[in-house]
């Protein structure tokens, strides 16, 4: 999926109670596009070592929507493919 270049700046530039350093190095790692399975392990991330607030999980699970719908996968495809990995 390529990340529109208004939003991935504005992930980049979100302040620090937003969205920790170690997730912007994620999505600059990206360079404005990301598979599905990339979004899903962020969102796993972020979860899971508290790396941004709740508006940043939800902005991350409608990137993944977006980018399941694109890929013509489902929830259940990609929790397969992360399970694999």
């Amino acid at each position: 999926m390529i990340i529109d270049k208004e939003l991935l700046e504005a992930l980049l530039e979100a302040p620090d109670t937003q969205m920790d350093e170690k997730l912007v190095e994620v999505v600059r790692g990206w360079n404005g596009e990301a598979s599905a399975l990339e979004i899903l392990k962020a969102l796993d991330d972020i979860v899971y070592y508290s790396w941004g607030s709740e508006f940043v999980v939800f902005l991350f699970k409608t990137i993944l929507d977006v980018a399941l719908e694109e890929e013509g996968i489902t929830y259940e495809d990609i929790i397969k493919l992360r399970e694999e990995r």
